[in-house]
């Protein structure tokens, strides 16, 4: 049997001795066991084994310890930059439906509030009978007095706007019920003479 057969029996019975949690080894193996020929027995081989809680070891796994520190960081930040992200797509969701409905359909529509003599008698009406929009529309009502002394009465959306002589009066509001409803001019008789028109609104 040669140095190399011994070299091999020295690391096997080292890396036994590591696992067992033994000290570190610096020796010399000499089993009794491997004679020569005459009887003599072979030099051993000489081998060091770093033992547990060692300096080398303790290296060995601060070293381990801190790659996986790091590759734990790594797969916390990409979660991070994943949620990051994202919370940000939601975020611009939101903002873009937000304009989406302050950019909802406006209905324009101008009309006329005046009086015409039929008869010999005053008869004061509005220019446009009727109006027809989609519930969520917003509209706007462009009225202004050619003759006479009026205003612009909607009560079931809270409208009432005085409409002085000549002067475009804007009114603003969002159509946020169906239903036909009666737009009219609040002055004395104005309305049972006639003075009035439909604002229908559709489901």
């Amino acid at each position: 049997m040669d140095k190399k057969f011994f070299g091999l029996v020295t690391v096997v019975a080292s890396l036994a001795l590591l696992g067992a949690g033994c000290s570190s080894y610096t020796g010399t193996l000499e089993p009794e066991a491997m004679m020569d020929d005459g009887g003599e027995t072979k030099d051993g081989v000489t081998m060091e084994v770093p033992a547990p809680g060692s300096k080398d070891v303790d290296e060995m796994m601060v070293g381990g310890e801190e790659a996986m520190m790091d590759d734990g960081m790594d797969e916390v930040m990409d979660g991070d930059k994943d949620a990051m992200m994202g919370d940000k797509m939601e975020e611009v969701m939101e903002e873009s439906m937000d304009e989406m409905m302050d950019e909802a359909v406006v209905k324009e529509f101008s009309m006329d509030s005046f009086v015409v003599m039929e008869d010999g008698k005053p008869k004061p009406q509005f220019s446009v009978k009727e109006i027809t929009v989609n519930k969520g529309d917003k509209v706007k009502l462009k009225v202004t007095v050619t003759s006479g002394s009026h205003n612009f009465k909607l009560d079931e959306f809270g409208i009432y706007e005085q409409t002085p002589l000549n002067e475009e009066v804007v009114i603003e509001f969002t159509a946020d019920k169906a239903g036909e409803f009666v737009y009219y001019c609040n002055m004395p008789g104005h309305r049972a003479n006639g003075h009035w028109g439909t604002l229908k609104v559709l489901e």
